[in-house]
Formats: C-alpha cells, sequence, structure tokens
C-alpha cells in the first residue's frame, strides 16, 4: 500500500515542492528586498527544470518517462546539493570564490559608461549571507536537496524493485 502511494504521488510531490521553493525564494527577494547573489541564481536552475520536467510528467503518464524524470530529479538534486554546499562554504570563508559574483567587465573608457553600467544593477557578493535562521539559505537548499536526493533514491529503488517483481 505504501509502495503504491509513494509510487503514486511522489512525483507529483517534487514538482510541488520545487514549485513552492521558487516562489518561497521570489517572496524573499521581491517581498522582503532580500536580494540573492549569481550563486543564488544558479541555484534556482535545478528547481526551474524539475518543474518543466514535472509538468511533462503530469502531461505525458507513461511509466517510462517518469522513470526518466526521476534519474533527472535524482541528478538535479545532487548537483544542487554541491552547488549549495560550496555557496556555504564561501559564506562562511571555507572556499574561495570561483564564479566572481561581481561584474564581469572592467574596462570602462569614461565615467559615463560605468555610470550607464551601474545604473539598474545590484551586485550583491556571494560572500554576504542575506537572511539566517540557524543555516543560511544556501545551508537550507544544501540540506533539503541532500534529502530529497535521498528520498529520491530511496524512491527509485522502491519503484525500480516492484518493476523486477513484477517481471519475475
Amino acid at each position: 500500500m505504501m509502495k503504491l502511494l509513494l509510487k503514486k504521488y511522489y512525483p507529483n510531490f517534487l514538482l510541488l515542492f520545487a514549485i513552492i521553493v521558487i516562489i518561497v525564494a521570489m517572496l524573499f527577494q521581491y517581498m522582503f528586498g532580500i536580494l540573492p547573489c549569481r550563486m543564488c541564481y544558479y541555484q534556482r536552475i535545478p528547481y526551474y527544470i524539475i518543474i518543466i520536467l514535472g509538468l511533462i510528467n503530469i502531461l505525458v503518464k507513461r511509466d517510462g518517462y517518469r522513470e526518466l524524470y526521476m534519474y533527472s530529479c535524482l541528478i538535479l538534486f545532487v548537483l544542487n546539493s554541491v552547488l549549495s554546499f560550496y555557496h556555504m562554504g564561501i559564506e562562511y570563508g571555507y572556499f574561495n570564490n570561483i564564479f566572481n559574483c561581481v561584474s564581469e567587465k572592467n574596462n570602462y573608457h569614461s565615467i559615463a559608461e560605468l555610470k550607464s553600467s551601474l545604473v539598474g544593477t545590484i551586485n550583491v557578493p556571494c560572500e554576504v549571507v542575506g537572511f539566517k535562521f540557524i543555516l543560511s539559505l544556501s545551508g537550507w537548499n544544501f540540506f533539503i536537496s541532500l534529502l530529497l536526493g535521498f528520498f529520491t533514491f530511496y524512491y527509485i529503488l522502491i519503484v525500480r524493485g516492484a518493476l523486477f517483481c513484477k517481471l519475475k
């Protein structure tokens, strides 16, 4: 019974969870004024991909695609765990920032050109923690992505086991 519920609803749960994560990130950014750095934007990309793949999963409704969707989610959660762990390490001073969270153009020919490039842009350094509740947001993202990666791996094992039992 539990395996059947897990097989039926867990892929949709991942879609719903990814939507909630993006909505919460947007609320922090636009309602509370907590500006994200470049690494924060990078950490949103796996959730956007999960949303797109999850919507396709709902439309297609095939076991083969659901399996592909779940393997993709597993890879994306592992990737996001690594990225958020690295970001957390930058925030706490354990790692050097290789992503260069500042302006990419440094050779301006005039003051006017510099001013025009700065208008409307706010560069938040990755070392700055915008919000902290026990952990920074990247720390929470690390633990949540890691946990969902383990649950997704468990789901894949259960579903694969159920498929192998049907074949025998």
